[in-house]
């Protein structure tokens, strides 16, 4: 059902892109992860699950794992891994757990990417946000909504923009002015 693998240094155990066919349990050695050639992290602790979600999910791996030491590991195919785990509740719980930390890892580095938008970013989403409000108003065309970005440049120039600051700008006349000014303050 399930193979003890011993793995000389320097071997690749799982290769990114490839199938996944089954799921790992580090039972010695240090082991490297790389994605796309760069190397992500390494990990020695006996126990450890790796290869779990392409086995579980029969899609490609996501990474590369190599052994950086010598290594032995337990092998559990797809076919045999609900049986293995039947048998064995503990390695169950214990796939449960390292899924469960890894989308608690992965949210809060999302979480965090999102706090720390460049400000391009964060520009164009302001933009993008603005386009779509301009483009609900009736009687504003592609002219004036470049010339209200051309003079305001963000929305909330736009929200804090005065009655006269927006009768200023070219081919906005008063009636629009005041019509974008009463939608803008609503916000």
């Amino acid at each position: 059902m399930n193979n003890i693998l011993e793995i000389p240094p320097g071997q690749v155990i799982i290769k990114q892109e490839e199938p996944g066919n089954g799921f790992y349990v580090l039972l010695s050695g240090n082991l490297d992860v790389y994605r796309d050639n760069v190397l992500l992290t390494s990990f020695h602790d006996r126990g450890t699950i790796f290869g779990e979600m392409s086995g579980i999910l029969n899609e490609p791996r996501t990474s590369t794992i190599i052994a950086r030491s010598f290594a032995k590991v337990v092998f559990v195919s797809s076919r045999d891994m609900f049986e293995f785990i039947h048998d064995t509740p503990d390695i169950g719980v214990k796939v449960i757990k390292t899924l469960a930390k890894r989308l608690v890892r992965t949210s809060k580095k999302f979480v965090s990417r999102s706090d720390t938008l460049s400000p391009e970013i964060i520009e164009m989403r302001g933009r993008r946000i603005k386009e779509n409000m301009l483009d609900n108003i009736k009687g504003l065309g592609p002219a004036r909504r470049r010339a209200l970005d051309l003079q305001f440049e963000t929305i909330d120039n736009l929200k804090n923009a005065s009655l006269d600051e927006l009768k200023s700008v070219e081919g906005i006349g008063g009636n629009m002015a005041e019509h974008l000014h009463s939608i803008l303050h609503k916000l």
